[in-house]
C-alpha cells in the first residue's frame, strides 16, 4: 500500500459575505470528502495497528515454532537478500531512509501549521491529521518490522536453547569469574599494545574492515550459534550522523529495514569491536539486548586477535562491579594502569556527550521500542546480560 506524499488537508477560505447557493454546494461537498479521508485514514491506521499486535500476540504463544521456523530459517534468507542489495552501498541506506522521514514529517508539519496560522486551514484539523498520519505510518512500519526482524523478539530465551545455568552462582565461582575477567582484560592488553601501558586512551590497531573479517571469523566458529554462525551478511558501516549519535547515547544501530550494522565512527578505539559484534549480533536474529551482548561477549573473547578478545573481556567489568557491590573480594584492582585508562576514557567520553533534553530523548525513544516489542524492562534489558555471562560460565567453567 503506497505511503501518500500529503494528507488530504481542506483549505477553508475566509468568507467575508454570504458564499452564494453554489459556493455552499461545494463546500459541502468539500467538507463531506474531508470527512470521508480522515475516516478512511484512522480505520486504516486501526486496521494497520491490529494486524501488527495480532501477528506479535500470535508469535508469542509459538515461541518454539517462531525459533524454527522464523529465527533459524525464514529470517536468514531475509538478511541475506537485504545484504545482495546494499552491498553495493558505501553509506547506510537505512540511516539516509529514517533521516528522510524525520525530515518529511518535520517539513509537513511545519508547512501545514503555518496554513493554520494563517487561517487557511483549521489548526485542529492539521494536528488531527497529523496524529493519524503519525499512527498511520508507525503501523505500517511496525508491521513490516515484524516480518523482517522483529519476530526474534519472540523466539525461545538462549538461556534455553544453550542450555544455560539459572542458579545462583557460589561466592567462590563469582570470585572465579572476576579473576577470569580481569586476567582476560590485562592479558589481552598486553598483547594488544606490545606490553606497553599506553598512559592514554587506546587505539585501534585494525582498520574497520580488518576488524569486521576478524569479528565474523570468530562468528563462523562458534558452534553454539547454529545458523547464526554462518556467514554472507553485510559489512558495518560509519553513521554519517555520529555526533548526534553521541549525543543521544547511540553507539550504533542495526537498521531491519535495510539489513544494516552501523556504527558511531566517534566511539573510544576499545569498545569499537564489542560494539559492531553486539550489532551483527542483532543483524543475525538475536534481538533482545541482553542476548546481543552475550553473543559479542563470547565472540570477541574467542576471536583470533588480542585487541578484539580485551574489547569483549572490557565489556564485562560490570560483572566486576557486582561481585564488588554484593561485598566479595573482586578482581577489579588487579586491572593494570592501561585498562583502567581505557575504562576512564570511556566514562569521560559520554559523561562529556551527555545532554539533559538530547540524551533523555534517545533513551525515553529506545525505551519505547524495547516496550513495545515486549521487552518489559526496557533498556534495563542492557545489564541483563550480567545473569547470562554467568550462566554462561556457569554451563562452561573451561571457557575462555
Amino acid at each position: 500500500m503506497p505511503i501518500p506524499l500529503r494528507p488530504p488537508v481542506v483549505i477553508h477560505h475566509p468568507e467575508p459575505e454570504p458564499p452564494p447557493p453554489v459556493i455552499e454546494e461545494e463546500v459541502v461537498e468539500e467538507e463531506g470528502s474531508y470527512v470521508f479521508h480522515t475516516r478512511y485514514m484512522l480505520w486504516r491506521a486501526i486496521l494497520w495497528l491490529l494486524i501488527a499486535l495480532g501477528i506479535q500476540a500470535l508469535a508469542s504463544l509459538m515461541p518454539a515454532v517462531v525459533e524454527l521456523v522464523y529465527s533459524q530459517t525464514i529470517y536468514y534468507y531475509i538478511a541475506r537478500w537485504l545484504t545482495l542489495v546494499n552491498t553495493f552501498f558505501g553509506f547506510s541506506i537505512g540511516e539516509i531512509l529514517l533521516a528522510f522521514l524525520v525530515l518529511w514529517f518535520t517539513i509537513w508539519t511545519l508547512w501545514y501549521l503555518r496554513r493554520a496560522f494563517r487561517r487557511e486551514s483549521r489548526f485542529f484539523d492539521v494536528i488531527k491529521l497529523l496524529i493519524l498520519h503519525l499512527v498511520w505510518t508507525l503501523s505500517f512500519l511496525w508491521v513490516v518490522l515484524l516480518l523482517m526482524w522483529g519476530l526474534n523478539y519472540e523466539r525461545l530465551p538462549i538461556s534455553d536453547t544453550w542450555r544455560l545455568e539459572t542458579r545462583p552462582a557460589r561466592s567462590d565461582e563469582l570470585q572465579n569469574m572476576g579473576a577470569k575477567i580481569a586476567n582476560g582484560i590485562n592479558t589481552n592488553y598486553i598483547a594488544a599494545t606490545g606490553g606497553r601501558s599506553l598512559g592514554v586512551a587506546s587505539s585501534s590497531p585494525l582498520t574497520v574492515q580488518d576488524l569486521n573479517q576478524v569479528i565474523e571469523e570468530a562468528f563462523q566458529r562458534t558452534a553454539m550459534l547454529a545458523e547464526a554462525s554462518q556467514g554472507g551478511f553485510g559489512r558495518p558501516k560509519t553513521l554519517y550522523l555520529s555526533r548526534l549519535a553521541s549525543y543521544l547515547d547511540i553507539t550504533g544501530l542495526y537498521m531491519p529495514f535495510t539489513g544494516e550494522v552501523a556504527y558511531n565512527q566517534e566511539l573510544p578505539a576499545a569498545q569499537l569491536p564489542f560494539v559492531i559484534a553486539h550489532h551483527k549480533a542483532h543483524q543475525r536474529g538475536y534481538a533482545r539486548e541482553d542476548e546481543a551482548n552475550l553473543v559479542a561477549y563470547i565472540v570477541c573473547t574467542t576471536s583470533s586477535h588480542a585487541f578484539v578478545r580485551y574489547s569483549g573481556y572490557l565489556h564485562a567489568v560490570k560483572l566486576l562491579n557486582v561481585i564488588e557491590r554484593s561485598g566479595l573480594p573482586s578482581s577489579k584492582s588487579t586491572i593494570g594502569p592501561g585498562p583502567s585508562g581505557d575504562l576512564d576514557s570511556i566514562s569521560r567520553f559520554w559523561e562529556g556527550m551527555k545532554s539533559p533534553y538530547v540524551s533523555d530523548l534517545g533513551i525515553r525513544l529506545l525505551n519505547i521500542h524495547l516496550r513495545i516489542n515486549r521487552i518489559r524492562t526496557g533498556v534495563a534489558n542492557y545489564d541483563e546480560d550480567i545473569p547470562l555471562i554467568i550462566g554462561y560460565y556457569l554451563r562452561y567453567p573451561s571457557a575462555n
